[in-house]
């Protein structure tokens, strides 16, 4: 692991060997960060973690000068995704090869590979967008309800 700046790396977090981590960073309780994973806060700029997220292979985080980029609590984020300058709420979902750029997601948005949003915008709470079109639908109660039985099954702590 690759250390430069203030970080701050929870006990019961893992993070793999070969992640590079610059700036002011915290990563919270039970954390997996698989390896290649870049979180870049060099510019001054911070970057959070929160509890129970796992980060895949090759994904890139960075917070500009002065910007922020929180991860919300048991959030996922899939191989070669690019985040910078991004809040996302917790239970989020985004898929691999997905580029934010100064953009918030509220509590439990899905982002499937492919799904694209434009910058500054801001989605509300259980949103999940489709495909190059950005179609938007919202997840109703139920359907988390469904995430929330298989990710326990699977022995997740979340939501």
């Amino acid at each position: 692991m690759a250390l430069a700046g203030t970080v701050d790396v929870a006990a019961s977090s893992f993070v793999c060997s070969d992640v590079v981590i610059r700036g002011t960073v915290a990563i919270g309780e039970n954390v997996l960060i698989h390896p290649g994973v870049v979180l870049d806060a060099s510019d001054g700029g911070r970057i959070h973690i929160q509890e129970g997220c796992i980060i895949d292979d090759c994904v890139f985080i960075s917070a500009g000068a002065d910007g922020v980029c929180s991860v919300g609590p048991n959030t996922r984020i899939r191989s070669m995704a690019s985040l910078r300058n991004v809040k996302l709420g917790k239970g989020c979902e985004i898929g691999e090869r997905v580029r934010l750029e100064e953009v918030s997601c509220d509590d439990f948005c899905v982002l499937p590979a492919g799904a694209y949003v434009d910058e500054g915008d801001a989605l509300p709470a259980r949103t999940v967008v489709i495909g190059a079109t950005n179609e938007r639908r919202t997840q109703d109660a139920e359907a988390i309800e469904v995430r929330k039985k298989k990710a326990m099954r699977k022995g997740l702590s979340c939501f």
